[in-house]
């Protein structure tokens, strides 16, 4: 796999910030995963067609022909190494805003 430069937390990054309300990461590298996605997806498209609050969901995926490895090397690279410093989850929500 190539050296892209630094990687970024994304979601915990706007996490900090008072306008987004929904902000999640989810991944699309295997059936249970994409399920959560598209549910997250939905949510956040809902959450700013009710004018709830500013959504970001970021999504984990594979790129095997940039990275030079076949797919199933890929999705292994990401389990090994990715998914331990991007953690899948839903880090804020109206609700928790709201609360606070």
């Amino acid at each position: 796999i190539k050296d892209v430069g630094m990687p970024m937390r994304m979601a915990e990054l706007l996490c900090e910030l008072t306008t987004p309300g929904y902000v999640t990461r989810q991944a699309v590298l295997k059936p249970k995963h994409i399920i959560k996605a598209k549910k997250a997806i939905k949510k956040a498209f809902t959450y700013q067609l009710e004018s709830r609050c500013f959504t970001f969901v970021e999504v984990i995926s594979t790129c095997p022909t940039n990275w030079g490895v076949t797919p199933v090397e890929a999705v292994k690279w990401v389990d090994d190494q990715m998914m331990p410093y991007y953690p899948l989850g839903t880090f804020k929500t109206p609700e928790t805003t709201e609360a606070a």
